[in-house]
């Protein structure tokens, strides 16, 4: 099967039946399938991109071999409306032709600065820490096992200091974990670009924005490996790989559509109730 037409198929039908919020965005990352290989020997890398906050895939690529994310990203994005959404990616994508490409097509673009994974973005980096930031807004949250509090800063004054294209506002944040059954202490800073304006996103705006983006990892990559094992599926052949992961995907969605919000027990619940597994097609 083409696996092409197979996510473009699925992914434009949950679309269809998922509408971004307003305050809400549109977060890509990818994800490697472990336990797959190609003929090559390489190993099969899915990118997607997923709704906040509701954790389901509207778009989804397959990697070229030999290739990475970057030259992913605008063929992703060409499958989406973006008209008045936001866009979210890690720092790998906090790239010059990424922001122009987001931006021009009536978007909003914001790109998180989580880790340094490239030399212009160590560069970028070591400027925006020279960015005047005005007084910070906390959040403390409990839970997972640990407290963590969060600090934002958010500036608009970056003449001189960065030639970002469309960059409005540059944001620092600073994470402090405290687990509580350790009582071990994890500490990051981390520094963000938008082109959203003060007015179109407030500092509690754009830290709910950074928390939404990482729902691809612990509403989507994370639910994915723990529900269905999918480092440990061993199916290689042509689009196999890639047809299970868009699979899954509709079965997190289809799920999602109920009401679960713990996958496994509802894989259990619909594995002894088979005759409503098409009722979540509307069959």
């Amino acid at each position: 099967m083409d696996g092409e037409a197979l996510d473009r198929l699925l992914n434009d039908w949950v679309a269809s039946r998922h509408k971004a919020e307003p305050a809400s965005g549109i977060a890509v990352d990818g994800k490697t399938l472990r336990g797959a290989r190609g003929a090559d020997g390489r190993q099969v890398h899915v990118f997607a991109a997923i709704l906040h906050g509701q954790g389901v895939v509207i778009a989804q690529r397959q990697i070229a071999d030999k290739s990475n994310e970057l030259p992913a990203f605008q063929p992703l994005l060409a499958l989406l409306d973006l008209r008045g959404k936001v866009v979210t990616a890690d720092a790998l994508h906090a790239q010059v032709e990424h922001a122009r490409c987001v931006v021009e097509i009536k978007a909003r673009t914001t790109s998180l600065r989580s880790r340094t994974t490239s030399p212009d973005c160590c560069k970028r980096s070591r400027t925006l820490t020279k960015v005047p930031f005005p007084p910070a807004l906390t959040q403390r949250n409990k839970g997972h096992g640990r407290i963590e509090v969060r600090t934002i800063q958010v500036s608009s004054e970056l003449r001189g200091y960065l030639t970002f294209p469309y960059a409005v506002q540059v944001f620092r944040i600073h994470r402090k974990a405290t687990h509580l059954k350790s009582g071990k202490v994890t500490e990051e800073t981390a520094y963000g670009v938008t082109s959203l304006t003060a007015a179109q996103a407030s500092p509690a705006r754009l830290l709910a924005l950074v928390r939404g983006h990482w729902h691809i990892e612990n509403k989507l990559h994370w639910v994915r490996e723990t529900a269905w094992g999918e480092d440990r599926s061993q199916v290689r052949t042509g689009n196999g790989p890639r047809g299970m992961t868009t699979l899954r995907n509709l079965a997190l969605a289809l799920i999602r559509d109920r009401g679960w919000h713990n996958i496994p027990p509802a894989l259990r619940y619909y594995a002894a109730h088979r005759s409503e597994v098409l009722a979540l097609l509307g069959a």
